[in-house]
């Protein structure tokens, strides 16, 4: 299998704020992330190109990855995955990740509005806030932009979110490992041609920030 710009984009954030939204390169090594999951490729992907607009955050990233592996008294063993079920669509948006929505103007993007001293659902847009079907593309907040609806699985002594280990499932020959010793710290796998980290789901921080 070898790793493509379509493989990679799966494990950006879309519509992020952060530059997050896209895979970055140096020249050298390709990598991408949505702030819980890193992935670090060993050359360039193609269709992946340097921008001078990434650097920093193409900086930040390699440096987390590094520490992660580098952790000094981490337990870890690699193991392959165990089979993991291909994630439901998400009901929202439909495996897209994304959502087409515009702010109701009738009430102002709040689903409700006030009147003589009584709250009122807006009938206008039946109390969401916002019109699917119209204005511009923004983030599934459904599903996160994943796509896919959320399930959890516990893998050592620490919890994760099915959708990423699915995502690394799907890497060729990727192996998987847990933090022993720390049911919050990062997972590392590897798989051909590059490697990767993941935190479980009980870290209540992101990978960097």
């Amino acid at each position: 299998m070898i790793i493509t710009m379509e493989t990679l984009n799966r494990f950006t954030e879309k519509g992020s704020t952060q530059l997050l939204d896209a895979p970055m390169s140096d020249g050298k090594i390709t990598l991408a992330t949505d702030a819980k999951i890193l992935i670090e490729v060993d050359h360039v992907v193609d269709g992946v190109t340097p921008n001078e607009n990434y650097n920093a955050i193409f900086d930040k990233v390699k440096n987390v990855m590094a520490a992660i592996f580098d952790k000094k008294n981490t337990v870890r063993k690699f193991k392959p995955l165990p089979f993991i079920e291909k994630p439901g669509e998400c009901p929202a948006c439909k495996t897209t990740g994304m959502i087409v929505s515009a702010k109701c103007d009738a009430c102002d993007g709040n689903g409700e509005f006030d009147h003589d001293g009584h709250t009122y659902e807006c009938q206008s847009c039946d109390g969401r806030g916002t019109h699917h079907g119209r204005g511009e593309a923004i983030r599934c907040e459904t599903c996160n932009g994943m796509g896919y609806s959320r399930n959890e699985i516990n893998v050592g002594r620490s919890l994760f979110d099915t959708r990423y280990l699915y995502l690394i499932s799907e890497l060729p020959n990727a192996t998987f490992a847990p933090d022993l010793k720390d049911v919050n710290g990062a997972a590392v796998f590897t798989f051909t041609g590059g490697r990767g980290a993941i935190m479980p789901i009980q870290q209540v921080s992101k990978v960097f920030k």
